[in-house]
């Protein structure tokens, strides 16, 4: 069952509601509707003190980590992974989770209780009357599924202690096994396909089942169930295939040659320390891969040493081209398989952009309005550049860009150094309180520090967060695990935990004996949901005795666009969790957390939280203004840039067949073709593609990030530029977007929002509307 595969990035429990009082839940809602100001203005003080004042945190904290034995004794250590009573429950209060030994029995009983389901599911073969309620009964499968896969997923990120983590490898590969064992059942197909076929069944189902249901039947034929013995062996052998040519594609991947030799001379204007660490007598070895090959290249005056580097930089090695049009054809070779004449076509059918015609009509609308601006942009460097040589005749090339683009930005930080440095007035804690502000202006929800009970967390760092909404109380738990430590990703990440999703009445009388459905719940209007929990993890700064973590504005706007995430899992509450939150379309997902980026920049919103760590002085606008204004010098060159990287990406993932000579793929000709088109440069040879790591983790749909940018800037233009904080513009925002998770059409989610029903429909016409929309 591919979506499983697909969506098991979450993880969702249940709890019955007669129990959910008597579980390890958090504070029942009513105690957080209908509080004094005064008490309001209490926790949103507490926000910024427990993440910038150490004191305070340890004393908020106190309780809420347990003293496991610290002895590395063998002794000692033994009892810290079996000495339950330590704990009040497990990890996000998962009372199998007090120990790294309760991962094994936690998939065991998620095993058992998913074999119960499939059972039913199997049962509707011979009685129809199953087959009603067959796809809640999927939904609850899967929600099984990611109850394992996802937590152990994130515990292999964030945990510190090995053995924790080892557990959760090993349940991670149990369940992952055990979940494509399930993609590829024809009976379990057999059964969806029959609700479709029966009409009157399909008359009877709920506009969420029939999306759940369709998506979860469309990726089993994704996964090659309706193919015939040999179609399914050749599938099967095929997926294999392309996933180890795309790890020898980016373990390959890399120039063809690892440096350049130049001499002293060759080499003047690097930086001194990079020039002594590079150096070995009269020659200078500079890497063509890495940071020291850009900060080279932004560095050395000599023209020609220049050009050397960027070409080896640009020239990829055999194997790794070789790798990359092995993995292409496979890719083809699968679409093919599968009746689709390409992988775009084949990855393409469930997106918002339907195909790669109408992928390649927005980027097409999007290069044709971002190529005046980038050629203005390097025109300025042009001008440098003969002012520079003396010689009115310099054109610009390829490999001057980043040198005269540093020395555009040395001129002008030069001219704008300020004695203030901007990070002073962004410390963890005022920008979470700044957002909880924000949240509650926009959607009236914020944010309550809450005290942990010991076992729940994995790090004394962690802050556990509950969201409140005004009207309905606790309506999602996040945990922040914002400080690096060792052993810890350093990629910032949202990680849904728990989705929400609808407890059935039916579901009760058997959930009220599952040892794993115990969970905190919201009534509302007669029903029962599952709260969602959701896990945030950064790696800024550890706090210092004296200061807390200070952020780069960069660092800002990375918490800000996390926290659209996050929202968008609070606020899409669905009655099936195949389509809650940020469950939806793969070009759709990252609208809310680009739009939430605007906000770290809009004076308004930075109004409510920006001030010194120190003094409280509010931040100096002009000041992070400036640092705006050298941010967006070149802004049109990425932005083209970033269009001519997605284009390759269709190009190569398009119908090939015509590129395969004698059983050969030139991706070479391809790549020249399109670097042809309309160009910012003279032409120069290339063959970088064949270091382009992201064909073989975005195949097809590097896209997405550009169009849910586009369709962000849009939406924060015509609702929120003017009045950033209105709550008229927030409600709409929720009610056509966020609440809908992936059960809507996100055309008609977009349409709605920006109040354009020409875009409802999608297809080639939203597309390229979308592409041509005036963001200035």
């Amino acid at each position: 069952m591919r979506r499983f595969s697909t969506l098991s990035r979450r993880l969702q429990r249940v709890v019955p509601a007669s129990s959910a009082s008597t579980a390890n839940t958090s504070p029942s809602p009513a105690l957080y509707t209908g509080l004094e100001p005064k008490i309001k203005e209490s926790q949103d003080s507490l926000i910024r003190a427990v993440f910038d004042n150490g004191d305070v945190w340890q004393d908020f904290s106190q309780k809420s980590v347990a003293k496991p034995k610290q002895s590395r004794s063998i002794t000692g250590f033994i009892n810290y992974l079996t000495n339950e009573s330590d704990y009040e429950t497990g990890l996000f209060m998962n009372d199998f989770l007090k120990t790294p030994a309760g991962f094994q029995k936690y998939t065991a009983a998620s095993i058992e209780e998913a074999g119960q389901l499939i059972q039913q599911l199997l049962g509707a073969l011979t009685q129809r009357d199953k087959l009603r309620h067959a796809i809640t009964t999927f939904d609850r499968l899967s929600d099984v599924l990611c109850q394992v896969i996802d937590l152990a997923e994130f515990i292999r990120a964030a945990h510190p202690e090995q053995h924790f983590v080892q557990a959760a490898q090993e349940a991670h590969e149990q369940m992952y096994e055990y979940m494509n064992v399930l993609n590829t059942s024809v009976e379990l197909y057999t059964v969806l396909d029959m609700v479709f076929k029966d009409s009157e069944i399909v008359n009877q189902l709920t506009h969420e089942e029939k999306v759940v249901g369709t998506l979860l039947l469309e990726d089993f034929k994704k996964s090659g169930v309706t193919l015939d013995d040999a179609g399914r062996e050749n599938f099967v052998s095929l997926t294999t295939k392309i996933s180890l040519l795309g790890r020898d594609f980016i373990s390959s991947n890399h120039p063809k040659e690892d440096y350049i030799t130049l001499t002293q001379g060759e080499a003047q204007g690097l930086d001194p320390q990079l020039a002594q660490q590079l150096s070995q007598g009269n020659s200078v070895y500079v890497p063509t891969g890495g940071v020291p090959g850009q900060l080279a290249l932004r560095g050395m005056k000599n023209e020609n040493s220049r050009k050397l580097l960027w070409s080896k930089m640009r020239e990829s090695s055999d194997k790794s081209i070789e790798s990359l049009e092995d993995l292409l054809v496979s890719r083809l070779e699968l679409a093919n398989l599968m009746g689709k004449e390409s992988y775009a076509d084949y990855l393409l059918s469930d997106k918002m952009a339907g195909n790669p015609e109408n992928v390649m009509r927005f980027l097409n609308g999007l290069l044709d309005k971002t190529l005046p601006g980038a050629k203005k942009e390097l025109s300025v460097l042009e001008q440098i550049k003969k002012q520079a040589t003396g010689n009115p005749k310099s054109i610009l090339q390829a490999w001057d860009k980043s040198y005269y683009a540093s020395q555009l930005l040395y001129q002008k930080r030069n001219k704008t150094k300020t004695a203030h440095m901007l990070s002073e007035y962004f410390s963890v804690g005022t920008v979470v309180q700044g957002l909880s502000r924000i949240f509650d202006k926009i959607y009236g929800i914020r944010f309550v520090p809450t005290e942990t009970k010991t076992g729940e967390t994995w790090h004394h760092d962690v802050r556990r967060l509950d969201v409140v909404s005004e009207t309905e109380g606790l309506i999602g738990i996040m945990y922040a695990d914002l400080f690096q430590r060792e052993g810890k990703s350093p990629n910032p990440a949202h990680f849904t935990v728990r989705c929400s999703r609808e407890i059935y009445p039916d579901e009760l009388a058997h959930m009220s004996s599952s040892p794993i459905a115990k969970v905190p719940t919201l009534n509302l209007n007669g029903k029962v949901f599952q709260i969602p929990t959701i896990a945030l993890i950064c790696d800024f700064t550890t706090p210092h005795d004296l200061y807390p973590s200070l952020l780069s504005y960069q660092e800002v706007e990375t918490l800000f666009h996390e926290m659209g995430h996050a929202i968008h899992s609070m606020l899409g509450r669905t009655s099936l969790h195949n389509v809650c939150g940020t469950r939806c379309a793969t070009d759709f997902v990252e609208l809310p957390s680009v739009f939430m980026e605007n906000f770290a920049s809009n004076p308004e919103s930075l109004a409510l939280f920006a001030r010194h760590y120190s003094s409280d002085s509010p931040l100096p606008y002009q000041q992070l203004e400036r640092h705006l204004n050298e941010q967006s010098y070149f802004k049109d060159v990425e932005q083209y840039t970033q269009i001519k990287m997605a284009m390759l990406d269709q190009v190569l993932h398009g119908n090939i067949l015509k590129s395969i000579t004698n059983g050969h793929f030139n991706s070479q000709k391809l790549y020249d073709n399109l670097e042809k088109d309309r160009p910012l440069f003279p032409p120069s040879p290339s063959s970088w593609h064949g270091s382009f790591g992201h064909l073989f983790g975005y195949g097809a749909s590097y896209y997405c990030y550009l169009l849910d940018r586009q369709m962000a800037d849009i939406v924060w233009k015509k609702l929120f530029s003017k009045n950033p904080l209105s709550r008229d513009a927030g409600s709409r925002m929720k009610n056509e977007v966020l609440q809908w998770g992936g059960s809507r059409d996100p055309w008609e989610c977009i349409a709605g929002v920006l109040e354009d029903p020409e875009l409802a429909k999608g297809g080639s016409q939203a597309m390229e509307k979308i592409g041509n929309y005036d963001k200035h």
